[in-house]
């Protein structure tokens, strides 16, 4: 296989990985808006935590970087709770 293929590959699966976050946010908003209709506050630390050391050993199971999937998941739950608190 010759690197342009396999760079092609890597462009779809980029494309999939962002329309999955795309997904994720649409369900995050969908959270957000039952947590204002029930008087929920948007962090849930407890969640968060859980949710993170589950997806830490999912990727460890796969031979992923536990510290990219810390990093990246601290990334996708902030710019989750500024979906959830924001007005739209």
């Amino acid at each position: 296989m010759k690197i342009k293929d396999l760079r092609m590959q890597i462009d779809k699966l980029d494309h999939a990985i962002i329309d999955l976050i795309a997904k994720r946010f649409e369900l995050v908003k969908e959270i957000g808006s039952l947590k204002k209709e029930n008087g929920i506050e948007p962090l849930d630390t407890k969640r968060f935590y859980q949710v993170l050391m589950d997806r830490v050993a999912y990727a460890r199971e796969r031979g992923v970087s536990e510290k990219l999937i810390e990093t990246v998941w601290h990334d996708i739950h902030d710019h989750s709770l500024e979906i959830e608190k924001s007005d739209e």
